[in-house]
């Protein structure tokens, strides 16, 4: 039960986002208060989000296919592990993070925290 709560919850919010940001990137962009100059940034946008979206189906698809969960947490895992350090080196880098900012990096810990929690338990997964 505890994984269908996870797997629904984070699997809506990042394909909800990912569709949004896929489709309208300067929504997007004023919504994250990032400057968008080029059709390149679109791109990378629209990419990037395209790619959000499929973590947010891959976990909910998760919750038809057992063998899809390993995935999904390890993808959730590796993906916001590596968002995590590179916001705290922009921290380090940059100065200190705007308030959306920090909105961001406790929303994405606080997901990467449960991510990692149901994908250390293996016996409920595997």
């Amino acid at each position: 039960m505890t994984d269908k709560i996870i797997l629904t919850v984070i699997g809506l919010e990042w394909l909800i986002f990912g569709l949004i940001g896929l489709i309208s990137p300067v929504y997007i962009a004023t919504l994250l208060d990032m400057q968008l100059g080029s059709s390149i940034g679109y791109s990378e946008l629209r990419a990037m989000y395209a790619f959000f979206a499929c973590m947010g189906l891959t976990a909910l698809l998760s919750l038809w296919n057992v063998k899809l969960k390993k995935t999904a947490y390890l993808l959730f895992c590796i993906v916001l592990g590596c968002f995590l350090i590179g916001r705290i080196i922009s921290f380090i880098f940059d100065g200190s993070p705007t308030q959306g900012g920090i909105i961001i990096f406790v929303n994405e810990l606080i997901v990467y925290a449960l991510v990692m929690w149901r994908y250390r338990k293996r016996e409920v997964l595997f």
